[in-house]
């Protein structure tokens, strides 16, 4: 079977797989407070700007902000904004940060539906199947085995590893990790950013189960479903997109 005949998934983690309000605004919330004590932050600058400012709002994360679509560079540099003195390290913070509290809060990383049943029959199928997320790599694989997915998953790409989405740097490493061109390659993510991402693969799929909205989606893609679970994978993978 030559790689043109192979067919192959990328997913997003977080609101695509993961459910991202049971973790990610709570945990921002609770960084608010350590980052103070941390760090030396301008006084005109209170919780609620700087939850803003990093997308969190009081009922949702506005999608293409640094929580919701950002790499911890990106959460960091917003930080670092704040900062009286802008030398700090607030990069170092910000990963040490999520990675505890992703450890310590383990039992908030709640699946959206039964990810293993769905990626265990995708891999009957013989598709191939990665992962690709503005998370870090420890955080992902971390939160992978607590789906217990990480075995079914060949390849992953992170924020700390690879350029982040929607450059196609971790499209093109996990096309020449898996031999499959890009245009046999469906992506999934819930995100604007996401969408924008998929234009370098065969098709982007969104999912209403994160932080975008169906109105903006929609100028991106003409494929949503509700989550992963409702998605025709070997439809999208045989026709001509």
């Amino acid at each position: 079977m030559n790689g043109i005949d192979k067919k192959a998934i990328l997913f997003d983690k977080d609101g695509t797989l993961i459910e991202y309000n049971s973790i990610w605004p709570d945990a921002t919330r609770a960084m608010i407070p350590r980052f103070r004590m941390q760090f030396d932050v301008q006084e005109e600058i209170d919780d609620e700007e700087l939850l803003q400012r990093l997308g969190v709002g009081e009922d949702k994360v506005k999608d293409c902000t640094a929580i919701a679509s950002g790499t911890s560079y990106d959460i960091a540099e917003v930080l670092k904004q704040a900062l009286k003195n802008s030398d700090q390290d607030t990069l170092r913070f910000v990963r040490e940060y999520f990675y505890q509290y992703t450890i310590e809060n383990n039992k908030e990383i709640k699946a959206i539906g039964d990810v293993k049943t769905l990626f265990t029959r995708l891999k009957k199928a013989d598709i191939r199947i990665g992962i690709v997320t503005a998370d870090d790599y420890d955080s992902t694989l971390f939160a992978l085995k607590q789906l217990k997915v990480d075995e079914l998953v060949e390849f992953i790409a992170t924020g700390d590893r690879y350029e982040a989405k929607p450059a196609m740097e971790a499209i093109e490493a996990f096309s020449v990790a898996i031999k499959i061109p890009r245009d046999q390659i469906l992506f999934i993510g819930d995100s604007i950013i996401d969408m924008q991402f998929a234009r370098h693969c065969r098709k982007g799929i969104a999912v209403l189960s994160g932080v975008g909205e169906e109105g903006e989606l929609l100028q991106y893609t003409d494929a949503i479903y509700p989550t992963i679970h409702e998605i025709p994978y070997e439809q999208f993978l045989e026709r001509k997109c």
